[in-house]
């Protein structure tokens, strides 16, 4: 009787050369949520067209909401840095941006660490002008 050995072949996974979407994404969050500020992560929504009878389902990255009423203040958009070439106020007009735009709450895009600061200074901008006794300190808690 002859005995058989099997031999595993284990897979090299390389250290990424980007930020990957989800280190972007967490660092947005956290920053948000340290300033008390009510965020919520791959939040889906239904989508529809005026002239569409037919309902898709958005699934956005990051949704910054109101922390007194919380109705969704900012849509946060994460793109990987080397397959987007966009700034922070330049969209691309894909099929995507028009189904955001729908929702009538302004769409922010971060790419880098580089962009995070600018998009949570001009989000909480946003959430200060539409919450002017805003203070994180007296800011419901929010799961």
């Amino acid at each position: 009787m002859s005995q058989t050995t099997s031999k595993h072949i284990y897979n090299k996974i390389s250290f990424p050369r980007y930020s990957t979407e989800f280190e972007l994404q967490a660092e947005i969050f956290f920053r948000f949520k340290a300033l008390g500020v009510p965020i919520r992560g791959e939040i889906s929504s239904s989508s529809k067209a005026d002239s569409d009878l037919t309902a898709s389902v958005c699934k956005f990255d990051l949704v910054v909401f109101s922390p007194s009423s919380f109705e969704a203040l900012a849509i946060i958009e994460v793109k990987r840095p080397e397959i987007s070439r966009h700034k922070i106020t330049s969209l691309p007009q894909t099929e995507q941006t028009r189904k955001y735009i729908r929702f009538g709450v302004p769409v922010y895009l971060c790419k880098s660490f580089s962009t995070v600061d600018d998009v949570v200074n001009i989000v909480m901008k946003r959430v200060l002008e539409l919450n002017p006794n805003f203070n994180k300190f007296n800011a419901s808690p929010v799961l």
